[in-house]
């Protein structure tokens, strides 16, 4: 079985029971002590989805338009020279 360096040792722990199949969260929750929230969100994304990884699209790139990206670079510039007297 191959681990993602990615994943938490809760979800790794989880990730062993499921793959011997071991389904039933109060069971793993007694073996692993992992809070049982956290064991049945794990296995429900296992059901759905086949692993643990995180969702996609969190970390996006953010974007500063108009007069917002003017306003913070004389804001930027005041600091700068405020820091440097």
């Amino acid at each position: 079985m191959v681990v993602s360096s990615k994943l938490k040792e809760h979800q790794i722990k989880i990730l062993y029971f499921w793959t011997i199949g071991e389904r039933s969260p109060t069971i793993i929750v007694r073996k692993t002590g992992v809070s049982l929230y956290t064991v049945k969100y794990n296995l429900k994304k296992l059901k759905k989805s086949g692993n643990l990884d995180r969702k996609s699209g969190s970390g996006g790139k953010w974007n500063i338009k108009g007069g917002d990206a003017i306003a913070l670079g004389q804001y930027l510039t005041r600091i700068i020279l405020i820091l440097k007297s």
